[in-house]
């Protein structure tokens, strides 16, 4: 022990590194919480942070505990989307069934009809998105790329 000047090699290294994984994770999650208005946003912050797990984790409880912020389950969609978990965005999203979504969930929720190959459902929720928010350029380009995978290209040329 002494010739190593107390070195336990890599596993003690490990333990390190884990505990300090650990200490981080709890000061991301405790400046998340007390930077936030809600338990909602406190989730959202943990995803930006990188805690997708925890952040997924909080905003399912809630969402299951009968919350009564409707935009949890927007909230859910888009992380879900993001995490590459279409399908269960699409099932929270035809579960609560969202009337006039703000862009970013719609968004998200079309994405996973579309990475979900159902293409008739993100046509429909893109095309909202283009009457909703004419201004944001992404819904006839999401739109047109839909319309493409569903091997409609003459449709998809027409809104470029």
């Amino acid at each position: 022990m002494a010739a190593t000047g107390g070195w336990r090699g890599p596993s003690g290294l490990m333990r390190i590194g884990r505990a300090a994984g650990l200490a981080v994770f709890c000061l991301v999650a405790a400046f998340a919480t007390a930077r936030a208005e809600s338990e909602r946003e406190a989730a959202v912050l943990l995803a930006r942070a990188g805690h997708m797990d925890e952040a997924l984790r909080r905003l399912r409880a809630m969402l299951a505990a009968g919350t009564d912020d409707p935009i949890v389950a927007l909230d859910l969609v888009t992380l879900l989307q993001q995490a590459g978990q279409s399908a269960e965005a699409v099932a929270v999203w035809d579960r609560v069934r969202p009337r006039n979504p703000p862009s970013y969930a719609l968004m998200a929720a079309t994405r996973a009809f579309r990475d979900r190959k159902m293409f008739g459902r993100a046509a429909e929720l893109a095309g909202d998105g283009m009457r909703r928010f004419p201004e944001e350029l992404d819904w006839p380009i999401l739109l047109s790329l839909i319309l493409t995978d569903d091997k409609r290209p003459d449709e998809a040329l027409r809104l470029l």
